[in-house]
């Protein structure tokens, strides 16, 4: 739950930033 807010609290903020993206990347994996 928490990383699935800080998604979308993040992607708008920096939709380009690879570790961002890698950060999100790992956050879904373990979720799901």
């Amino acid at each position: 739950m928490i990383v699935h807010y800080a998604s979308q609290v993040v992607s708008p903020a920096v939709p380009q930033i690879p570790l961002a993206q890698a950060f999100l990347k790992i956050g879904t994996h373990l979720c799901g």
